[in-house]
């Protein structure tokens, strides 16, 4: 796997953050920020996988009969939470 060096622009607040939390970590900037690249690259993976998925059930809905639950993990429609909650 290669390396390549490549320069960024942050704020003087941010690479202070950033300077002060790789201190305590006892690791590189470098270091910070790749995992930092690692983390958004992976949310950006599973969002779009997420988008995937509900396109998949949109086109071809998931049916009632497809699920099993076990009658003691039955919820009545009264005791389901909303979004509010």
């Amino acid at each position: 796997m290669g390396a390549r060096t490549i320069q960024i622009t942050i704020e003087d607040s941010m690479l202070e953050k950033v300077d002060q939390a790789v201190e305590q970590l006892n690791i590189s900037r470098s270091a910070a920020i790749r995992a930092a690249l690692a983390q958004w690259l992976h949310e950006r993976r599973m969002e779009e996988l997420d988008r995937q998925t509900e396109e998949g059930y949109r086109r071809i809905p998931a049916h009632p009969d497809e699920f099993y639950i076990a009658p003691s993990q039955h919820v009545q429609l009264d005791e389901w939470p909303t979004e509010d909650a």
